[in-house]
Protein backbone atom coordinates (compact mmCIF):
# COMPACT_ATOMS: atom_id res chain seq x y z
CA UNK A 1 0.00 0.00 0.00
CA UNK A 2 2.48 2.55 0.69
CA UNK A 3 4.29 1.81 -2.73
CA UNK A 4 0.72 2.84 -4.34
CA UNK A 5 0.65 5.88 -2.18
CA UNK A 6 4.07 7.49 -3.31
CA UNK A 7 2.99 8.17 -6.82
CA UNK A 8 -0.21 9.67 -5.93
CA UNK A 9 1.30 11.90 -3.31
CA UNK A 10 3.88 13.05 -6.35
CA UNK A 11 1.37 13.54 -8.38
CA UNK A 12 -0.46 15.92 -5.48
CA UNK A 13 2.47 17.71 -4.86
CA UNK A 14 2.97 18.49 -8.57
CA UNK A 15 -0.48 19.78 -8.98
CA UNK A 16 -0.13 22.23 -6.07
CA UNK A 17 3.41 23.35 -7.55
CA UNK A 18 1.78 24.16 -10.60
CA UNK A 19 -1.51 26.33 -8.96
CA UNK A 20 1.42 28.52 -7.18
CA UNK A 21 2.89 29.46 -10.38
CA UNK A 22 -0.89 31.09 -11.42
CA UNK A 23 -1.28 32.69 -8.55
CA UNK A 24 -1.58 36.33 -8.40
CA UNK A 25 1.79 37.76 -7.29
CA UNK A 26 1.88 39.42 -3.94
CA UNK A 27 3.07 43.31 -4.35
CA UNK A 28 6.01 44.95 -3.35
CA UNK A 29 6.00 46.22 -0.12
CA UNK A 30 7.69 49.20 -0.97
CA UNK A 31 6.29 50.37 -4.32
CA UNK A 32 2.82 48.96 -4.30
CA UNK A 33 3.51 47.42 -7.68
CA UNK A 34 2.04 44.28 -8.63
CA UNK A 35 3.86 42.78 -11.04
CA UNK A 36 2.62 42.96 -14.46
CA UNK A 37 -0.42 45.25 -13.06
CA UNK A 38 -1.06 48.44 -12.08
CA UNK A 39 0.22 49.92 -8.30
CA UNK A 40 -1.74 48.24 -5.55
CA UNK A 41 -4.30 50.49 -3.77
CA UNK A 42 -4.40 53.47 -5.98
CA UNK A 43 -6.32 55.34 -8.19
CA UNK A 44 -5.32 55.61 -11.51
CA UNK A 45 -7.67 58.02 -12.94
CA UNK A 46 -6.18 61.60 -14.36
CA UNK A 47 -6.58 64.97 -11.90
CA UNK A 48 -9.58 67.50 -12.61
CA UNK A 49 -9.42 69.75 -14.52
CA UNK A 50 -7.77 73.45 -13.82
CA UNK A 51 -7.52 76.58 -14.89
CA UNK A 52 -4.25 78.42 -15.44
CA UNK A 53 -3.55 82.53 -14.71
CA UNK A 54 -0.84 84.32 -16.64
CA UNK A 55 0.23 87.54 -13.99
CA UNK A 56 1.12 90.53 -15.29
CA UNK A 57 3.08 93.91 -14.06
CA UNK A 58 2.04 97.16 -14.73
CA UNK A 59 4.41 97.63 -17.65
CA UNK A 60 2.51 94.41 -19.26
CA UNK A 61 5.27 92.18 -18.41
CA UNK A 62 4.74 88.51 -17.53
CA UNK A 63 5.56 87.87 -13.74
CA UNK A 64 4.44 84.01 -13.89
CA UNK A 65 1.66 82.01 -13.36
CA UNK A 66 -1.44 80.89 -11.02
CA UNK A 67 -2.78 77.53 -11.33
CA UNK A 68 -6.30 76.62 -9.79
CA UNK A 69 -7.24 72.65 -9.89
CA UNK A 70 -10.35 71.11 -8.52
CA UNK A 71 -9.46 68.68 -5.44
CA UNK A 72 -12.57 67.20 -4.40
CA UNK A 73 -13.95 69.55 -2.21
CA UNK A 74 -11.38 72.00 -2.15
CA UNK A 75 -9.20 74.52 -4.38
CA UNK A 76 -5.51 74.12 -5.26
CA UNK A 77 -3.53 77.18 -5.44
CA UNK A 78 -0.31 77.23 -6.88
CA UNK A 79 1.81 80.79 -7.31
CA UNK A 80 4.76 80.75 -9.32
CA UNK A 81 6.15 84.45 -9.63
CA UNK A 82 9.10 85.74 -10.36
CA UNK A 83 11.09 89.17 -10.57
CA UNK A 84 10.32 90.34 -6.94
CA UNK A 85 12.07 92.15 -4.59
CA UNK A 86 12.48 89.78 -1.14
CA UNK A 87 9.89 90.03 1.14
CA UNK A 88 6.10 89.20 1.50
CA UNK A 89 3.51 90.26 -0.51
CA UNK A 90 -0.46 90.47 -0.17
CA UNK A 91 -2.15 87.48 -2.60
CA UNK A 92 -5.99 87.85 -3.43
CA UNK A 93 -8.39 86.85 -5.78
CA UNK A 94 -10.71 89.72 -6.23
CA UNK A 95 -14.12 90.11 -8.02
CA UNK A 96 -14.00 91.60 -11.50
CA UNK A 97 -11.92 89.97 -14.59
CA UNK A 98 -10.75 93.02 -15.33
CA UNK A 99 -6.74 93.69 -15.31
CA UNK A 100 -6.33 97.67 -16.77
CA UNK A 101 -2.88 99.07 -16.01
CA UNK A 102 -3.70 102.12 -16.47
CA UNK A 103 -7.00 102.30 -14.80
CA UNK A 104 -7.58 105.87 -13.80
CA UNK A 105 -7.80 105.30 -10.41
CA UNK A 106 -4.20 102.86 -10.00
CA UNK A 107 -3.12 99.75 -12.47
CA UNK A 108 -5.58 97.06 -11.62
CA UNK A 109 -8.10 98.91 -9.55
CA UNK A 110 -9.92 98.01 -12.21
CA UNK A 111 -10.25 94.27 -10.50
CA UNK A 112 -12.68 95.20 -8.00
CA UNK A 113 -12.18 94.42 -4.55
CA UNK A 114 -11.40 91.01 -3.32
CA UNK A 115 -13.59 88.04 -4.31
CA UNK A 116 -16.18 87.71 -1.40
CA UNK A 117 -20.05 86.66 -2.19
CA UNK A 118 -20.36 85.99 1.24
CA UNK A 119 -19.83 89.89 2.11
CA UNK A 120 -18.06 90.49 5.69
CA UNK A 121 -14.47 92.03 6.66
CA UNK A 122 -11.20 91.50 5.30
CA UNK A 123 -9.56 88.33 6.54
CA UNK A 124 -12.88 86.35 5.95
CA UNK A 125 -13.27 86.72 2.44
CA UNK A 126 -13.09 83.78 0.12
CA UNK A 127 -10.41 85.43 -2.04
CA UNK A 128 -7.85 86.30 1.24
CA UNK A 129 -4.95 84.23 0.44
CA UNK A 130 -1.70 83.66 2.26
CA UNK A 131 0.73 86.29 1.80
CA UNK A 132 3.63 85.37 -1.38
CA UNK A 133 6.73 85.03 0.29
CA UNK A 134 9.52 86.11 -2.05
CA UNK A 135 13.13 84.71 -1.77
CA UNK A 136 16.24 86.42 -2.46
CA UNK A 137 16.63 84.92 -5.62
CA UNK A 138 13.39 87.41 -6.36
CA UNK A 139 10.99 84.01 -6.42
CA UNK A 140 7.40 82.91 -4.74
CA UNK A 141 6.24 79.78 -4.99
CA UNK A 142 3.56 78.62 -2.91
CA UNK A 143 1.09 75.71 -2.90
CA UNK A 144 -2.02 76.54 -1.02
CA UNK A 145 -5.59 74.47 -0.46
CA UNK A 146 -8.28 76.45 0.41
CA UNK A 147 -12.73 75.13 0.51
CA UNK A 148 -13.60 79.29 0.50
CA UNK A 149 -14.33 78.74 -3.22
CA UNK A 150 -14.99 76.13 -5.54
CA UNK A 151 -13.17 76.42 -9.18
CA UNK A 152 -16.62 76.26 -10.81
CA UNK A 153 -18.08 78.82 -9.09
CA UNK A 154 -15.01 80.93 -9.37
CA UNK A 155 -14.49 80.08 -13.08
CA UNK A 156 -18.41 81.50 -13.61
CA UNK A 157 -17.97 84.36 -11.66
CA UNK A 158 -15.04 85.72 -12.93
CA UNK A 159 -12.18 87.32 -11.40
CA UNK A 160 -8.84 87.93 -10.93
CA UNK A 161 -5.63 87.49 -9.03
CA UNK A 162 -4.15 90.18 -7.73
CA UNK A 163 -0.32 90.18 -5.79
CA UNK A 164 0.04 94.04 -4.31
CA UNK A 165 2.87 96.45 -3.08
CA UNK A 166 3.11 95.26 0.47
CA UNK A 167 2.80 92.41 2.56
CA UNK A 168 -1.30 91.71 3.96
CA UNK A 169 -1.94 91.80 7.58
CA UNK A 170 -5.16 90.08 6.88
CA UNK A 171 -7.07 92.79 9.25
CA UNK A 172 -4.67 92.47 12.53
CA UNK A 173 -4.26 95.46 14.08
CA UNK A 174 -1.36 97.65 13.19
CA UNK A 175 0.98 99.74 15.17
CA UNK A 176 -1.28 103.15 14.53
CA UNK A 177 -4.28 101.64 16.79
CA UNK A 178 -1.80 101.15 19.43
CA UNK A 179 -3.06 104.41 21.04
CA UNK A 180 -6.61 103.44 20.06
CA UNK A 181 -9.30 104.16 17.09
CA UNK A 182 -10.85 101.42 15.66
CA UNK A 183 -9.33 99.72 12.10
CA UNK A 184 -9.08 102.26 9.36
CA UNK A 185 -11.04 101.69 6.00
CA UNK A 186 -7.93 100.38 3.87
CA UNK A 187 -7.36 97.48 7.09
CA UNK A 188 -10.55 96.44 7.34
CA UNK A 189 -10.48 96.20 2.98
CA UNK A 190 -7.35 95.26 1.86
CA UNK A 191 -5.30 94.60 5.19
CA UNK A 192 -3.16 97.38 4.36
CA UNK A 193 -1.07 95.43 1.00
CA UNK A 194 -0.85 98.89 -0.97
CA UNK A 195 -0.79 99.39 -4.26
CA UNK A 196 -1.41 96.40 -7.43
CA UNK A 197 1.68 95.70 -8.82
CA UNK A 198 0.45 92.07 -10.97
CA UNK A 199 -2.58 90.98 -11.91
CA UNK A 200 -4.19 88.28 -13.59
CA UNK A 201 -7.59 87.32 -15.46
CA UNK A 202 -9.08 83.96 -14.80
CA UNK A 203 -10.01 82.66 -18.15
CA UNK A 204 -10.28 79.32 -19.90
CA UNK A 205 -9.39 75.68 -18.64
CA UNK A 206 -5.91 74.51 -18.71
CA UNK A 207 -5.46 72.06 -22.06
CA UNK A 208 -4.93 68.88 -19.69
CA UNK A 209 -3.07 65.60 -21.02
Amino acid sequence: MMRAAVPALLAALALLGGCGENATAPADTESGQVPGGEPAGEDTAQAGDGVEVEMRDAQDQPVGTVTLTADGERTRVAASIDGLEPGFYGFHVHQNADCDPDAPDGPFTTAGGHYSPEGGAHGAHAGDLPNLLVGEDGRAEMTVSTDRFALGDLRAAGGAFIVHAGADNHANVPERYLDGGPPDEDTLATGDAGPRQACGVIGEPAATS
